[in-house]
């Protein structure tokens, strides 16, 4: 079954029978599903002018932010990151973290989460439990 939802131009939303808890639930989700990093970043261009991102007193629209990303994945391409490696991404909450995540993601990387409150120790012995390259 698919059927248009009030104020969601676009795509279309379709009715999905899943399993949950062992018994039948329905859910709505979306029929034409984005299955990249990128396509999700091309459907931001229809937002381009419209704030997309605030860390503290930064605010990026989400052309700016389109924009950062594929930057951020080049200069992560060039030190070496390729499709399928581990990377630990550890920083603090800001814009250089989210373009950070978004770029592993664009480029294929495996992206594991460290804690910017861990300690040196705690930080080597996860990235090498992990085996992340940074």
């Amino acid at each position: 079954m698919t059927a248009a939802v009030p104020g969601h131009t676009g795509r279309r939303w379709g009715t999905t029978v899943g399993r949950e808890n062992g018994g039948d639930t329905s859910f709505l989700m979306y029929s034409e599903r984005l299955h990249s990093v990128p396509e999700l970043l091309d459907e931001s261009e229809r937002w381009s002018d419209r704030c997309g991102l605030v860390a503290g007193g930064l605010r990026l629209t989400f052309g700016e932010f389109r924009q950062a990303v594929p930057r951020v994945a080049g200069a992560l391409h060039e030190r070496g990151i390729r499709k399928g490696e581990v990377v630990m991404l550890c920083a603090s909450n800001s814009a250089e973290w989210v373009a950070g995540f978004w770029a592993l993601a664009s480029l294929g990387a495996v992206v594991a989460l460290g804690n910017a409150w861990w300690t040196a120790s705690e930080l080597t012995g996860a990235a090498t439990t992990i085996g992340a390259r940074f």
